[in-house]
């Protein structure tokens, strides 16, 4: 039992350290890029880009929702009117 025990704390201290090395190109990454003007600019419009796709992506997948929400909205008013009221 102490044999797993110290070998799930083993796994998970490597998996610590891959994830802070892996953290730490990131942040590298970043800061070149941010330093870079020309690199930087092209990452604005292609993050702006990227948003308006999600943006369009969002509205499709409203429209498939919504006659999901409007069919429930019906039921529940026919339920509603066939109910006798006091």
């Amino acid at each position: 039992m102490a044999k797993i025990s110290q070998a799930l704390l083993t796994e998970r201290r490597r998996e610590l350290e891959w994830r802070a090395k892996d953290d730490a190109r990131t942040l590298a990454d970043a800061e070149n890029i941010r330093t870079d003007q020309v690199r930087l600019k092209r990452a604005q419009k292609q993050a702006d880009k990227m948003a308006k796709d999600r943006e369009k992506e969002a509205l499709a997948m409203k429209k498939i929702a919504r006659p999901m929400n409007e069919k429930k909205v019906n039921k529940s008013v026919k339920k509603k009117k066939g109910t006798k009221q006091r």
